[in-house]
């Protein structure tokens, strides 16, 4: 199934649900016959099982096929939705990185550019500032645009609290890389130098499970 068909497909599932949703709550909200609960009732049965049994005549169907289509609905919307987490998974398989990847790159990137800005701090030539300036918005592109890229599958996969716990760390590091960034420009690798070790710091422990 290509991705426009999924799609449609995915919209027909919405309505199914939509539909479901209504009927069932058409049903649950049935007025039963008063006429149909005193004959029950007068057949010797129970008043609170007597109203449940006239609701049942006059609604059981339209409420039984209403909870049918939630459920077929929900099938199928979490069916696309791993179909769609298996592609994208093959995709970054091929030709990206897992998120651990990137934090180990991330911060891989991170240690070289503050040895590099260690050995800027004693040297009064800054014609260094724009080459490693360049290195870090490379960084931030590859690794936390990558991340961020894979926001809809690794939420289906791990979960909306998990991914945001794990987003908010790599989002603090952005911070500082971009803090680093703006220092060194203006020229002062030491002030860059400290926000990227903060930069690091936020990094730590950051995994996705």
């Amino acid at each position: 199934m290509d991705q426009r068909a999924r799609n449609l497909a995915r919209i027909d599932a919405g309505f199914l649900l939509v539909a479901g949703v209504g009927m069932a709550a058409y049903g649950a909200s049935y007025p039963a016959s008063s006429a149909v609960i005193e004959g029950l009732v007068s057949q010797g049965h129970h008043p609170q099982m007597a109203r449940l049994l006239a609701w049942a005549q006059g609604a059981w169907l339209g409420f039984t096929f209403g909870v049918v289509l939630i459920f077929l609905s929900a099938f199928l919307l979490r069916r696309f939705a791993r179909l769609e987490m298996s592609d994208e998974s093959g995709e970054i398989g091929i030709s990206g990185l897992s998120p651990d990847e990137h934090i180990l790159a991330l911060n891989a990137g991170l240690k070289t550019i503050q040895q590099d800005l260690e050995a800027l701090l004693s040297d009064d030539d800054t014609s260094d500032y724009l080459e490693i300036s360049e290195r870090m918005e490379a960084l931030k592109e590859e690794h936390v645009g990558g991340l961020v890229a894979q926001k809809d599958r690794l939420v289906a996969q791990h979960g909306l609290l998990a991914y945001a716990q794990f987003i908010s760390s790599v989002s603090a590091a952005e911070r500082n890389l971009n803090r680093a960034w703006s220092t060194l420009v203006d020229g002062y690798p030491g002030e860059a130098k400290l926000a990227l070790e903060t930069a690091s710091v936020a990094l730590q422990n950051c995994e996705l499970h």
